[in-house]
């Protein structure tokens, strides 16, 4: 399955969520609960828009320039990552209104990571997907330096002082992905039973009340990959940080925040 299908899918899975988030914020600026007004949501401890150096940390995403990128480090000594032992069947897919999750079910491991300037692991807690990507690298990607998607690893220190991402550009290939077309199954089939839920509703709605009257509930399944069936995984498990198939790779390392309100300057 080529990338290009699997960036069509996962638009086809969100163009229709597009609601008020569950936090109190979107992704689209309509409603006043965009991007640009999260600094100034009524968030409980929100540092969106910075903490004007309070935190030894910073704001995330950022825009890496060409002059940085062509710099990269492709060096990855100092950086050791161990896969987990979670099967397929231990994920739980999820969809919002800013991308696609997979969260781990029980006490299995996604994998553990260890990064420069901290002599503590990290264990992987979930990952999930934006559509387009958040960071900018300039001279990359699109002609603005962004990129179809990006994938991130959330991890929690092994003290719970701390979070890190591992985040990874996604770009429209020709070539089949091994593991992605998997993913798409089980966000497809997450997408397909939001909108089975909302039919059911309705009619029930309809049938006792009559308050529903000319809804239609949003077309956010789709068949691309998912074929209304349960989702065909494979036995083995999901080892997360071989998803980067670029062998390649450079890593640009910051300290930074959450991506989302209140973008706690923690990671």
């Amino acid at each position: 399955m080529k990338f290009t299908v699997a960036a069509l899918a996962l638009s086809q899975i969100l163009s229709q969520v597009h609601g008020d988030g569950e936090s109190g914020f979107t992704y689209f600026e309509t409603g006043g609960l965009g991007p640009n007004n999260w600094a100034t949501l009524p968030i409980e401890t929100n540092q969106c828009g910075g903490t004007l150096g309070q935190s030894t940390f910073g704001q995330s995403p950022v825009t890496i320039d060409e002059a940085t990128g062509s710099a990269c480090n492709t060096g990855m000594s100092q950086y050791s990552f161990t896969g987990g032992d979670c099967a397929w069947s231990d994920l739980k897919f999820t969809i919002n209104n800013g991308g696609v999750k997979a969260e781990k079910v029980g006490e299995c491991s996604f994998g553990t990571m260890n990064i420069p300037h901290s002599p503590n692991k990290f264990n992987a807690l979930q990952f999930h997907v934006h559509l387009f990507s958040e960071h900018q690298i300039l001279g990359q990607g699109t002609d603005d330096g962004y990129f179809p998607a990006e994938l991130h690893v959330v991890h929690q220190e092994e003290t719970e002082e701390s979070f890190a991402v591992f985040g990874t550009m996604i770009a429209v290939g020709a070539d089949d992905h091994p593991t992605f077309e998997y993913l798409l199954q089980g966000w497809e089939a997450a997408a397909q039973k939001v909108q089975d839920e909302c039919v059911e509703g309705t009619q029930t709605l309809d049938d006792s009340v009559s308050v529903v009257k000319n809804f239609d509930c949003p077309a956010i399944g789709s068949t691309t990959i998912f074929n209304g069936t349960s989702p065909s995984f494979p036995s083995d498990s999901l080892n997360v940080y071989e998803l980067p198939t670029n062998p390649d790779f450079g890593v640009f390392t910051y300290k930074g925040g959450l991506t989302t309100p209140p973008c706690t300057e923690i990671v």
